[in-house]
């Protein structure tokens, strides 16, 4: 029976700053992408509802072009929490499909090429690289989430007349959006991350992983649409890692639950999720890492 030996020793070499080690992750993942035409179609793809969501802020302070089309501005909702939040949740399906591209790789391909016990070996423990995967899918999806969300916010506060309620409420209620936009963005990058990071740790083929996310997903609204019509509510909607990111979304922007679940049962399964995966990638990661002296 072949045996095969692993050679690495710890490395000797003067270390870096602790972001300098973070940083190498992404740098790497993103060099990855070069090439891919399909992924710069989504990249511009993804700008594509902030461009319009941008271009109803113009048209909402600039009436007589609205009125010159013979449209009433009434018909014209507020731009206020609720158009953020659904601005937020349009930009959930870039996130997803970005986390589905760049996620199932992350670690699995480390693990198939053998290349964990070498990383590791380097001035890097196993919580700086579960650290480095986190910020490779953390720094692309904050793109098309709370940077987008941050302009948007930015624009309407700047062309906003100061006859407006939006002036006239701003440090009282507008204000505020932008915490809530940074927070929810976070739940769902976190969760989003998390989850394929979960997934790729254990197997060491990419698309089981990629297969493994999406069953999660559609799976969880399955069986919890299943519990919700058998014991007659909502709750079980809890069973959803989708559904409970956005019932938190919904309780943060101070809108109307439409999930049906509250946000204390959103936020603990939220919490109880991002514990399990952290748990399962801390052991999986620490049965690669070398004994250190």
């Amino acid at each position: 029976m072949p045996v095969y030996e692993n050679r690495y020793k710890t490395w000797d070499g003067t270390p870096g700053t602790v972001m300098s080690r973070l940083l190498v992750f992404p740098r790497y993942s993103y060099m990855q992408l070069k090439g891919q035409r399909f992924v710069y179609m989504m990249l511009g793809l993804g700008w594509l509802p902030f461009l319009l969501f941008l271009v109803y802020i113009y048209l909402r302070v600039n009436v007589k072009i609205v009125e010159s089309l013979q449209i009433s501005i009434q018909h014209f909702p507020p731009v206020d929490a609720k158009y953020f939040f659904r601005f937020l949740l349009v930009q959930l399906p870039f996130l997803l499909f970005f986390t589905l591209i760049v996620g199932p790789q992350l670690i699995s391909r480390d693990i198939r090429h053998r290349a964990l016990p070498m990383i590791l070996s380097k001035p890097v423990n196993r919580w700086e690289y579960l650290l480095g995967k986190y910020m490779v899918l953390f720094i692309l999806l904050s793109i098309f989430s709370w940077f987008q969300g941050v302009i948007l916010f930015i624009s309407q506060t700047a062309v906003a007349p100061k006859a407006s309620p939006w002036r006239e409420f701003f440090f009282s209620e507008n204000l505020w959006i932008l915490p809530k936009i940074l927070l929810f963005s976070f739940v769902a990058i976190t969760s989003l991350n998390l989850m394929v990071m979960m997934f790729s740790g254990v197997t060491n083929n990419p698309r089981f992983a990629t297969a493994a996310v999406i069953m999660f997903i559609i799976g969880g609204i399955i069986i919890g649409g299943i519990a919700s019509e058998i014991f007659h509510s909502a709750r079980w909607m809890v069973l959803s890692i989708a559904s409970s990111v956005v019932s938190v979304g919904y309780w943060m922007f101070g809108i109307k639950n439409e999930t049906g679940i509250p946000p204390g049962l959103g936020w603990a399964a939220l919490l109880v999720f991002w514990g399990v995966c952290l748990l399962i990638l801390s052991f999986r990661v620490k049965g690669f890492q070398l004994y250190r002296e």
